[in-house]
Formats: structure tokens, C-alpha cells, sequence
């Protein structure tokens, strides 16, 4: 009986199967990753009116429009001072008003007036 069953039994794998076997499935999964990745582009960035459609409700939506009025502004602010270019288009004699006036435009940056703020290039990406 030792026999019988000593006959069925099957021979391992070779180890250049087991080699290929992954090789192959690593391949597999780099090849379904770039596709989900080219569909992905294909049919939001590429696609002109899936992109108007995305881009037309992000601009409706007042939560991500205060969010990018508020970073554009907070990155004008940080990266531009205003004081030094208030100043440098004011006559001599009213150069020292530039303080006052960085401040005004500062204060005037409020949530309230960026919700009314619609950046140019979302517009010109809508065709409004």
C-alpha cells in the first residue's frame, strides 16, 4: 500500500518555475498598475469635458474655493513684501503711507472676500 501512495505524489516544482511564477506576477501587477494609472489620466486630464465638468464643480463648491483664495493670498503675502512695493510706487512724499496701506490690503484679505474670489486660470480652464 506504501507503494501506491509513494507513485501519486508529485514532483516539486523546479525552482526556475518558482522563479518565473513571481517574476510573472510582478510583471502582471506593474503592467494592471500602469493601466489604472493611464485610464485614470486618460478619461480626467486628457478627457476636455470630464475636465470642464470636474473643474466647473470645483469652482462651485464655496469649501475648496476659500481653500485656494486663502493659499493663494497667504502665499502672495509670504512670498511679496508689500510694503516695500506699496512703497516703491508711491511718490516720495506719500512713501510713507506704505505701511498703512500693506496693512489695509492685508485686512481686506479676509475669508468673507476671498469667497467672492474666482482665480483667473480656473476660469479660463472652464471656458466661462
Amino acid at each position: 500500500m506504501s507503494e501506491a501512495g509513494e507513485g501519486s505524489k508529485h514532483p516539486a516544482p523546479s525552482r526556475m518555475r518558482v522563479i518565473g511564477a513571481r517574476v510573472l506576477t510582478v510583471i502582471a501587477i506593474l503592467l494592471a498598475l500602469v493601466g489604472m494609472v493611464a485610464f485614470y489620466v486618460e478619461h480626467t486630464a486628457l478627457d476636455e469635458e470630464g475636465f470642464e465638468t470636474i473643474s466647473r464643480n470645483m469652482i462651485e463648491n464655496d469649501a475648496i474655493r476659500t481653500q485656494v483664495a486663502g493659499t493663494a493670498v497667504e502665499t502672495l503675502f509670504a512670498n511679496v513684501d508689500l510694503e516695500a512695493a506699496i512703497a516703491e510706487e508711491l511718490p516720495p512724499a506719500q512713501q510713507g503711507l506704505a505701511p498703512v496701506l500693506a496693512g489695509l490690503a492685508r485686512s481686506g484679505a479676509t475669508p468673507q472676500r476671498r469667497l467672492g474670489c474666482r482665480c483667473d486660470w480656473m476660469l479660463r480652464s472652464t471656458g466661462l
